[in-house]
């Protein structure tokens, strides 16, 4: 019984996942940290930048969407490209936004709390900022 309640738990993180994702495909996020491939240096990483970036969440591959860290924790990535140009990131390419973990206990199959890890905020028609995953 506890593993048919794990696997309902885990079918309904996934589903969050990719509603909320659904829900912000195609939005403009400001940004002020990313994972990023370096073409200068052939390699990704993580880039907290000094003044934020304008992107757009993109297609993003459902590996990404479904990445799960460890058993129990699926810790999810957009895929986002510039919406302007950022001095901090010209030699970036392969954009990737963190959005909020998600994870249960994979042996209990109880839901684990996870703060959310916002590192974006949603630009309204007005221009103001808002919590993009409220």
């Amino acid at each position: 019984m506890r593993a048919m309640e794990g696997a309902l738990l885990r079918q309904w993180i996934m589903d969050s996942i990719r509603e909320d994702y659904r829900r912000h495909l195609g939005r403009v996020l400001r940004v002020s940290f990313l994972l990023a491939y370096n073409t200068r240096y052939g390699d990704h990483e993580q880039i907290h930048l000094a003044h934020p970036a304008r992107v757009r969440v993109i297609e993003t591959p459902p590996h990404r969407l479904e990445r799960e860290a460890r058993p129990g924790h699926v810790d999810p990535l957009w895929a986002v490209e510039l919406v302007d140009s950022h001095l901090e990131l010209l030699d970036a390419a392969d954009l990737v936004l963190w959005v909020p973990a998600r994870g249960y206990d994979a042996r209990t199959g109880e839901a684990e709390p996870f703060p959310p890890d916002l590192f974006a905020e949603e630009e309204n028609e007005s221009g103001d900022r808002e919590s993009p995953l409220s």
